[in-house]
């Protein structure tokens, strides 16, 4: 089953890694960054249901997916001196759901939980010349979401 989606996302990073004897100067907004994004999430998922009771029956799904976050700004020549985080466009992860369907005369409504956590490592490196504040940092960041969904077929 293909379950295609849109996410928006808003990450607060706070970076307290700056040494006094720096001759950088940061202020408090260099400290926190607020990363948005917003996710095209395209999942290939394999359902396993249990028997159909009165008009309803769990399932549980597994899966992987196929993500572009369209605020990415990894091609941006800008980098966190500027005020700008980028992480990667293009991303992969797997997701578990859990929910149960309900059958109406004329629809079918579905509720579920769903988990969705990232492979790889979303963050692009900063420029050479930048300060090592930001990106360095930090080693790796993956996206790690949980969800209630609904579906209406």
């Amino acid at each position: 089953r293909i379950e295609p989606g849109l996410q928006f996302v808003e990450r607060e990073l706070t970076f307290n890694t700056h040494n006094n004897s720096d001759a950088l100067v940061l202020t408090d907004a260099d400290k926190i960054r607020k990363v948005k994004s917003t996710y095209v999430d395209i999942p290939i998922m394999l359902e396993i249901h249990a028997d159909r009771w009165y008009n309803s029956r769990p399932y549980a799904a597994a899966g992987l997916n196929y993500m572009v976050n369209l605020q990415s700004n990894s091609n941006a020549t800008d980098d966190n001196q500027q005020g700008i985080f980028r992480s990667t466009t293009h991303n992969f992860a797997w997701s578990a759901e859990a929910g149960i369907q309900f059958y109406f005369s004329r629809f079918k409504l579905t509720p579920a939980f769903r988990g969705t956590f990232a492979f790889n490592n979303e963050i692009v490196a900063d420029n050479a010349g930048t300060p090592p504040y930001w990106t360095a940092a930090i080693s790796t960041m993956q996206t790690r979401a949980f969800m209630f969904v609904l579906k209406f077929e």
